[in-house]
């Protein structure tokens, strides 16, 4: 019911707001051009057939595609929704964003929007590559009502493996990701990295209170880590350099997901690029880009802070119209 009011009050703002956000203006804050740099055909290509277990062939064959799937928002003010300019009250339970211990840590909120203009592109690509994405408009994540978004002891119990991240040896992996992110190929096998902007560790809202647009790539890449956790988000792309191995009974195997997407519960940061697009817009970077290149003098003052993402995932698909290889079964 929530989620169907707050659908209700973005369609509502929409017939009386300006241009200017994200969610009422998708086509000149968001970055189409990498949609068009990314395409490729790729050639023959065979799939099992799910009842059969015959293989079928792919016509035109391997496609890559990069595709927007959402929005993310980042926000000092709990219930703010800075894509459409909706504040529903600072009242509500929630509002608290500081620790409240003098070290200058703050907590943001943050949202994750399923778009329904993105959501017309996903049913192109989910018929090309013959799969099916829940493809409608709606809120894959508040932070405001996530305990372990709002909790440093729960996102442990959530994610344990991430506390054997957290200190300066695992530090040092920033260097490396952060020159291999800002040329285009974030390491993945350090999932725990988020590069240039930092270490995404726990999947928590705080932050040291810096840069509110390069601190908003660090904030996008733990929502989709946790999007990934929960099997929002999967693997749909050949992404390379992913660690093999099992974490709380997940398995973590990096299988083929040209034929079917696969679950994978950690983020995969060469699965995802991010385009800022408010309070200004931006190309779209590789996670962990150094700020120098995408984030500097982005900011205004009369945007309170408030920062949108645009989600753009990579997919490599078996793509067209299947010939199936006997009796069409």
């Amino acid at each position: 019911m929530f989620k169907k009011i707050l659908i209700s009050l973005f369609f509502f703002v929409y017939l009386y707001a300006g241009p200017a956000r994200p969610c009422l203006d998708p086509f000149s804050t968001v970055d189409w051009g990498v949609f068009f740099d990314e395409l490729k055909f790729e050639g023959f290509c065979t799939c099992k057939n799910a009842k059969t277990g015959l293989p079928r062939i792919g016509i035109p064959g391997k496609i890559h595609l990069i595709e927007p799937i959402g929005f993310i928002e980042i926000t000092n003010t709990p219930w703010n929704f800075p894509c459409i300019g909706i504040k529903l009250g600072s009242n509500v339970r929630g509002q608290g964003m500081s620790r409240g211990n003098g070290s200058g840590v703050k907590r943001t909120a943050v949202h994750y929007i399923k778009y329904p203009v993105f959501a017309v592109i996903g049913y192109l690509s989910d018929s090309l590559c013959q799969t099916r994405f829940p493809s409608s408009m709606d809120f894959g994540y508040i932070g405001e009502v996530q305990v372990g978004w709002q909790n440093d002891l729960f996102a442990a119990f959530e994610m344990p493996d991430m506390l054997l991240y957290g200190n300066p040896i695992a530090a040092l992996a920033a260097l490396p990701d952060c020159v291999a992110s800002t040329a285009g190929h974030p390491i993945n096998y350090l999932y725990y990295n988020a590069g240039c902007v930092g270490n995404i560790g726990m999947s928590t809202g705080f932050t040291y209170g810096n840069d509110p647009i390069s601190e908003s790539m660090l904030l996008s890449a733990k929502i989709i880590n946790n999007l990934q956790a929960g099997g929002e988000l999967m693997k749909t792309s050949d992404a390379t350099s992913l660690p093999n191995t099992s974490l709380g009974g997940i398995s973590m195997m990096a299988g083929n997901s040209m034929c079917k997407p696969k679950i994978y519960p950690r983020i995969i940061k060469s699965q995802y690029m991010l385009n800022l697009s408010y309070p200004t817009h931006w190309d779209a970077q590789e996670i962990g880009t150094i700020a120098l290149k995408w984030a500097l003098f982005k900011n205004r003052a009369s945007t309170q802070d408030d920062v949108v993402m645009t989600v753009w995932r990579r997919r490599d698909c078996c793509a067209g119209i299947y010939v199936y290889s006997k009796n069409g079964n």
